[in-house]
């Protein structure tokens, strides 16, 4: 796992990049709402215990939805969620 640091740099980096994502009625998902939710909360660089706060979900939870986004999306670990979540406009 990255440190929150090292994903806000990423997360910064992809900000800056040129993208014109598609409306997101335009593409369908892969993941769920509650998994999308997650994935955004991903980009905070929040630890999945502060993902369950937020959510009012368990920890356990949280990890079980990380481990299918990671399934679903094919990428190896969060950054890859992260720069998912860029590519898709998810973010305001």
């Amino acid at each position: 796992m990255f440190s929150p640091a090292a994903t806000r740099r990423i997360r910064d980096r992809l900000a800056g990049q040129p993208s014109a994502p598609r409306p997101a009625s335009d593409r369908p998902s892969p993941l769920t709402d509650q998994e999308t939710r997650i994935a955004v909360l991903v980009t905070e660089a929040l630890t999945n215990r502060e993902i369950a706060r937020r959510l009012g979900i368990s920890e356990s939870t949280v990890k079980t939805h990380i481990s299918a986004i990671i399934t679903k999306l094919g990428c190896p670990d969060r950054v890859g969620i992260v720069t998912w979540v860029f590519r898709q406009g998810l973010l305001k």
